[in-house]
């Protein structure tokens, strides 16, 4: 999986997003779109092991995120990144209602 807060990956990825929307958001045909970008599978889950767990909150700490007194570092990196790309999308899809099933990532 792709690492969310990864800067080249989420640029990318940000990019995409802009061709979508422009492509795509005043389409009749599409009722909605589902965001994404910041979860390994459905409902933002990003890790489900321990070591997966483990790895998302060393590779934050090394971007430069840290833990907080409710969050460890990769769920620090993780808020953030959501926010950009739900920005992100709300840009690119001023026209199209926009849906994120949520759970807890880890």
């Amino acid at each position: 999986m792709v690492i969310p807060w990864d800067p080249i990956a989420k640029a990318r990825f940000k990019e995409t997003i802009l061709a979508l929307g422009a492509r795509y958001d005043k389409n009749p045909q599409l009722g909605y779109m589902v965001m994404t970008g910041f979860c390994q599978a459905g409902e933002a889950y990003l890790a489900s092991t321990q070591a997966d767990i483990d790895f998302f909150n060393a590779s934050a700490i090394a971007a430069g995120y840290a833990p907080n007194d409710d969050l460890p570092a990769g769920l620090v990196a993780w808020e953030a990144v959501v926010k950009e790309i739900v920005a992100q999308y709300m840009t690119a899809f001023p026209n199209t209602p926009l849906f994120i099933t949520g759970a807890r990532p880890y």
